[in-house]
């Protein structure tokens, strides 16, 4: 098994009456055992004015995969799809995408569906690796994120790639032969993006990671009508979110999450309450903010992650402030947990949202409930908020950090799953809603491990469409609304390390076992406790 792709079946396409072929390989997206790493190439295949087979082909997300002890793992490796084979040298793209041979394809252009890593995050080690990065496409919110991301992995700004700013109801063409339509997809973080890939012989509808779900306050809209008039064309093919497809119903409603949030901070109107977060959550981080200006306290954040996202809101033009005034008619003040004004506030003007969900030795939370933190020491006059069901490489961390905070008289309150905080992957009647608006003749599930998958396909056929699955490697032709797999290469992964990324934990054992700074009979080690 090599990496190329096959040649050309010519009969084939005569026995069609087709002139060139569209084909789709997962490098990352479909694997077995994991979540993660996402890429997806696509490749048009097409005979020239010289009567030569040439092919253009297109790369949507290139994102790291943590395999860690999070996924069962010992040690932690962090990899992403290795494209170096198909990263463009010196050939030129007279004016379109770059033509190569039909057998060695060329990516041209990336194409990003949002701005977590494990759909962005490869590109650091790609870049350090020598590959040449072609142009990519993202919402101004992702890019900012990718900048970020190449900035903070030391990628000298030389080597940064073109990236082109796309919105939903825009149109790209990348070639004569490969366009591209853009729409809004919901999910936990702004300005997500589907694609509706068309080119001579098929249309292909590329969710992103999505929802459905019209009280998001800065995750964007999953546009059903958008959607339909999609499907109106004919979609041969749907390759779909598939992560939520086994649980019943709907995702939770973010104005249910924004609601019992108000509810928990109206119960305690003297204390500062804090809720530990996952930073690339950023629909929670809005959501938050609203309930601060309701409940007239100050949203105070802490920790790199969430940094991250609340700049990253201002880059690209997401007034989280002014979208809290509009629809509540209060003010939002957002403060840094080490300004000044954050430090005066009394604890029940302070509504904070801090890192340390996993507990992690680096977070804020772990920090504070060491008393090691600058600004914020915990104490009876704190509510402390994370999920119970969160799972962790290191639960001994979460749990000695859990007591440490218990045992300075903090009201720890470790209710619900992760979900129960709000969750970015539509449930089945999402994936009903989504499926039915698009009418693919088969859908393909990604973004998830086989029972996933599986459940997907289920939808799909309830709905009258063909269910198929495939795995990283896998060389799909899709045409005339059949999915067929007509040969399988190597999708090897490159070692990512090194890699600094802004959103999620690392899942690490750090080397030294966290210790909460209690002393046996339970009472604080740290002075000023």
């Amino acid at each position: 098994m090599t990496t190329d792709f096959p040649k050309v079946d010519k009969a084939a396409l005569e026995a069609r009456g087709e002139q060139g072929e569209f084909v789709w390989s997962p490098s990352g997206g479909n694997q077995d055992d994991s979540i993660g790493g996402n890429a997806h190439m696509y490749s048009y295949r097409y005979k020239d004015k010289s009567d030569r087979w040439r092919a253009e082909t297109i790369l949507v997300d290139v994102g790291l995969l943590h395999r860690t002890k999070f996924y069962g793992d010992d040690v932690e490796s962090i990899d992403t799809p290795d494209h170096s084979e198909y990263m463009p040298r010196a050939e030129a793209s007279d004016g379109g995408l770059i033509r190569s041979q039909v057998d060695k394809p060329v990516i041209g252009a990336i194409l990003m569906t949002h701005g977590h890593s494990d759909h962005i995050a490869g590109l650091a080690a790609h870049i350090q690796s020598g590959a040449v990065t072609p142009p990519i496409y993202a919402s101004k919110y992702t890019a900012f994120l990718i900048q970020a991301h190449l900035a903070n992995n030391g990628v000298d700004q030389d080597h940064w790639p073109e990236i082109n700013i796309v919105k939903p109801g825009d149109r790209i063409e990348l070639s004569k032969r490969i366009a591209v339509e853009v729409s809004g997809a919901t999910h936990s973080i702004p300005q997500g993006l589907s694609f509706l890939i068309e080119t001579p012989t098929a249309r292909h509808y590329h969710s992103g990671d999505l929802k459905v779900d019209e009280s998001s306050l800065v995750a964007g809209g999953t546009d059903l009508n958008a959607l339909r008039e999609w499907g109106d064309r004919g979609i041969d093919s749907a390759l779909i979110d598939s992560t939520g497809a086994p649980k019943e119903g709907w995702a939770k409603r973010e104005q249910v999450i924004r609601d019992e949030a108000r509810e928990l901070v109206n119960k305690h109107p003297s204390k500062r309450v804090t809720y530990a977060v996952i930073g690339s959550y950023v629909e929670q981080l809005a959501g938050l903010g609203q309930v601060a200006a309701q409940t007239g306290r100050a949203l105070v954040y802490g920790g790199k992650s969430v940094e991250t996202h609340i700049v990253a809101l201002q880059a690209s033009g997401i007034d989280l402030p002014a979208i809290v005034k509009e629809r509540t008619g209060k003010d939002l003040r957002i403060l840094d947990i080490n300004s000044n004004e954050a430090r005066r506030l009394k604890p029940g003007e302070a509504l904070q949202v801090v890192t340390g969900v996993d507990g992690d030795n680096a977070t804020v939370l772990a920090q504070a409930s060491k008393g090691e933190h600058e600004s914020w020491r915990p104490s009876a006059d704190d509510v402390v908020v994370w999920p119970a069901g969160y799972r962790t490489a290191a639960p001994e961390q979460a749990n000695a950090m859990d007591r440490a905070l218990r045992a300075r008289r903090v009201d720890v309150m470790r209710v619900g799953k992760r979900s129960e905080f709000g969750e970015g992957h539509g449930r089945a009647e999402e994936m009903k809603e989504i499926i039915s608006a698009i009418r693919p003749a088969v859908v393909i599930p990604t973004h998830g491990v086989p029972f996933m998958r599986e459940a997907l396909i289920k939808i799909g056929e309830g709905l009258g469409s063909k269910g198929f699955d495939a795995l990283n490697g896998d060389i799909m032709r899709i045409a005339q609304g059949q999915v067929k797999r007509i040969a399988r290469r190597v999708a090897n992964w490159m070692p990512a390390n090194n890699t600094k990324y802004p959103d999620q934990p690392r899942f690490n054992i750090p080397p030294k076992r966290f210790d909460p700074g209690i002393d046996p009979e339970g009472g604080a080690a740290h002075p000023g406790l």
